[in-house]
């Protein structure tokens, strides 16, 4: 089956600074794949680590903070009922 035949919306979420399984690569083929599908949403979280995981920390070093990159549940729920990108908060990257 040829990625154009498959019908149903695919949402593919992007780790910027993914350690385990960069990313870039992937985008490429993703956005090459767009050309030809009209049902293929992408969204990157630039500075998320594997699992769309982030990590802040204040001045001396410390985690202030672990967990999911702000907007990702988001984004993820607002997908699933309207299968959109549009109103990604600022810092998303979408295609």
């Amino acid at each position: 089956m040829s990625d154009e035949a498959i019908a149903v919306p695919h949402l593919w979420i992007l780790a910027g600074a993914d350690r385990e399984a960069p990313s870039a690569n992937t985008l490429v083929r993703l956005r090459e794949i767009q050309a030809r599908r009209a049902n293929l949403d992408v969204a990157r979280f630039p500075a998320a680590d594997h699992g769309i995981w982030v990590e802040e920390k204040d001045a001396a070093g410390a985690t202030l903070y672990s967990g999911y990159a702000r907007g990702y549940h988001e984004l993820v729920l607002r997908w699933i009922w309207t299968y959109s990108l549009s109103g990604a908060l600022e810092g998303i990257e979408t295609w």
